[in-house]
């Protein structure tokens, strides 16, 4: 009796043994395979990143380290800022921040109001002859700004806006890709959603407010950060619209470090990083809704 059972278990651990090995070899396989992968994609990563910390380090340096022979990744001086100190004292680079902001963000205010009312109204609202004009809409993507520019920046000298903020948004107040963005958005929305609303006695304005902006959030927050950056890179229409230097924007701040007599490539780099820093900071902070916007929009690219 003692035998037989003292004798089950030691089957049960014989049988069982082949298969602990096999699990474990599993767990083994994974946990390699990750590795692996989590190297190739951090490898990949600072390959594709290499312009960004060369740009970082760049603005540590002093001229002579730039265009030292052979080349030195390392500046010499880590802790040297005293390139971020001489852009702000030689030019006004807080008014040119100042003046980013503004232009990025009034811009991009205007595009998520019209965006959001022309995509929900070719999305939901039963308007005649909709399809044909959101075509013909969305034709005008096929136009390059460039064509576009000189007329326009006539037309604004005549009524007085170069020089303005106005001035500086006006072509950046409404989006196509905006308003195709939101309308793709808003026909994934049922439209037994809106119905019940209205039945429960909503508006358009309510029905918007209330059951649409909620659903479209990530969407609206793509746009959002691709608008404002394209407005804060802009470089063409900054360049033609304004005299004053006070009205300049950082893009063509940077333009100020390059001249007759060469590139000051330590300050150019320095003040490269105060322009990409604050766009830096957007995307950490609204990565997770971009990311889900994208995903469920299809943008791509």
């Amino acid at each position: 009796m003692s035998q037989s059972a003292s004798a089950v278990p030691v089957a049960e651990r014989l049988t069982s043994r082949p298969g602990r090995r096999s699990v474990s070899r599993v767990r083994l396989g994974r946990l390699v395979g990750r590795v692996v992968l989590y190297t190739v994609l951090i490898a990949f990563a600072l390959f594709m990143a290499q312009p960004f910390i060369w740009m970082v380090l760049t603005s540590l340096k002093e001229l002579h380290e730039v265009h030292r022979i052979p080349v030195s990744w390392w500046p010499d001086n880590p802790l040297n800022v005293a390139n971020y100190t001489q852009i702000f004292t030689e030019r006004p680079f807080w008014r040119y921040i100042m003046n980013s902001f503004v232009v990025g963000i009034g811009a991009t205010i205007s595009t998520l109001i019209f965006s959001t009312l022309g995509g929900y109204a070719f999305a939901k609202l039963p308007v005649p002859g909709k399809e044909i004009l959101f075509t013909l809409i969305l034709a005008t993507i096929m136009l390059p700004f460039e064509v576009s520019a000189i007329p326009l920046y006539l037309i604004f000298n005549k009524v007085g806006l170069v020089d303005t903020y106005l001035g500086l948004m006006a072509p950046e107040l409404v989006s196509i890709l905006g308003i195709f963005l939101i309308r793709q958005f808003c026909e994934t929305i049922p439209s037994d959603y809106l119905d019940a609303a209205r039945i429960d006695g909503a508006g358009e304005v309510r029905v918007l407010w209330a059951v649409i902006l909620p659903i479209i959030t990530p969407a609206l927050v793509t746009l959002a950060l691709i608008r404002f950056i394209a407005t804060w890179n802009n470089f063409l229409w900054p360049l033609l619209v304004t005299r004053d230097e006070t009205m300049r924007t950082l893009p063509l701040a940077l333009s100020f470090f390059s001249g007759y007599y060469g590139i000051q490539y330590h300050l150019l780099a320095a003040a490269a990083c105060v322009s990409v820093l604050p766009l830096l900071i957007l995307f950490l902070v609204l990565q997770r809704q971009v990311v889900e916007g994208v995903a469920l929009s299809g943008l791509k690219g």
